[in-house]
């Protein structure tokens, strides 16, 4: 398959993932994520645990929630220092697509920011897909 790399990050994010949410202050255009603002009554301290996942890596984990187990990729900026503030980017990927995949193909960590990656669950077909599609895996109703 022969993939062509999008000439900015917004082509990225749409040709890649379908949908890009940036849990931020700022938009992500230009292709660099904002200084995060000193608001010295609200300015956050960072989580000030320090990660065993080395800085400037992704890493796979997973959660259960509503009784799915779920996954997820998180990029950690080069230079993490758990005492510092980062803007969270979560990337939602396409149909029958990882979050794997979307990291590879977006660039999306090379910002200095945090970035979640999340898979979908299998639905039809045995692709992966986000839930409340009508080709989705059934969730749970607790």
């Amino acid at each position: 398959m022969n993939l062509t790399r999008p000439k900015n990050l917004l082509t990225a994010g749409l040709v890649a993932a379908g949908l890009v949410t940036a849990v931020a202050s700022s938009p992500l255009l230009p292709a660099t994520a904002a200084p995060v603002q000193q608001d010295t009554q609200n300015r956050s301290d960072g989580c000030r645990t320090q990660s065993t996942q080395p800085p400037g890596t992704g890493a796979d984990y997973q959660l259960v929630s509503g009784g799915i187990t779920r996954t997820y990729r998180l990029h950690l900026p080069a230079g993490y220092d758990a005492r510092t503030a980062y803007q969270l980017i979560v990337v939602y990927h396409g149909r029958g697509k990882t979050g794997e995949f979307t990291e590879a193909f977006s660039d999306l960590s090379k910002l200095n920011a945090i970035v979640a990656y999340p898979n979908g669950v299998l639905g039809d077909e045995e692709k992966q897909a986000w839930q409340g599609a009508p080709y989705s895996a059934k969730g749970s109703t607790t």
